[in-house]
C-alpha cells in the first residue's frame, strides 16, 4: 500500500493506492475505496475507467504541487509538508541522478540490482507493473547502487524513490591482479 496526503482548497485528503485482484488499482480517498481499471500511457499520462466511463489523466509534479488535468478540468493539489520531498518526476530524478523513482503507481515486478552493485548508463534497474503493463526503468547514468528501497511485490506510487545511487568516483583504481 502507498499512502500520500494532499490538500485541495484547504482540506487535507489521504490517498491510498493498493493493487487489487487481477491487477486493478484500488484507490481510497479518506478510507473510501474506489476500484479503478488503469493503464499507464506515458510518464505523465494515465488512462482509467471509473463507473464504466474512460478518462485520461495528465499530471505533473513539483515540490509543492500535483497538477492534474481530467476531462477538460484542471485540479491543483498542494502536497502536505511531510510528503513534499517524496515526489520527483523522472526528469528531476535524472537531473539529481541519485534517486531513481517509480514512473507510475503499481507493483514492483522485478528488481535487477542490489546495494553495492556498480552500474552503467541504461542498465536495467527495476520493472513496475500495473494492469498487466510493465514499465522498465533504466539507469540515467553510471554509478553504484546505494540502496534498493522496495522489494519485488511491493506497491509504489508515482515518484517514490525505488533505487538510490552513489556517484562513481572519477579516479577509479583498478584492483591488483
Amino acid at each position: 500500500m502507498s499512502e500520500k496526503i494532499f490538500n485541495y482548497h484547504g482540506k487535507d485528503f489521504t490517498v491510498q493506492l493498493n493493487l487489487g485482484e487481477n491487477g486493478n488499482l484500488i484507490a481510497a480517498i479518506d478510507n473510501e475505496e474506489t476500484p479503478l481499471q488503469m493503464q499507464h500511457i506515458d510518464q505523465n499520462t494515465l488512462s482509467f475507467q471509473y463507473n464504466n466511463q474512460l478518462y485520461n489523466l495528465y499530471f505533473a509534479v513539483d515540490k509543492q504541487h500535483v497538477y492534474t488535468f481530467v476531462n477538460g478540468q484542471q485540479f491543483i493539489f498542494d502536497r502536505v509538508e511531510k510528503d513534499a520531498n517524496a515526489y520527483r518526476s523522472g526528469d528531476a530524478a535524472a537531473e539529481s541522478g541519485n534517486e531513481i523513482t517509480a514512473p507510475m503507481p503499481g507493483k514492483i515486478f522485478k528488481v535487477f540490482v542490489q546495494p553495492g552493485q556498480k552500474i552503467t548508463k541504461n542498465d536495467r534497474l527495476f520493472i513496475v507493473e500495473a494492469m498487466k503493463m510493465e514499465n522498465e526503468v533504466k539507469s540515467p547514468r553510471d554509478g553504484e547502487v546505494k540502496s534498493v528501497n522496495f522489494n519485488e511485490g511491493d506497491l509504489v506510487s508515482v515518484g517514490e524513490p525505488v533505487v538510490e545511487l552513489l556517484p562513481v568516483a572519477a579516479d577509479n583504481e583498478k584492483e591488483p591482479e
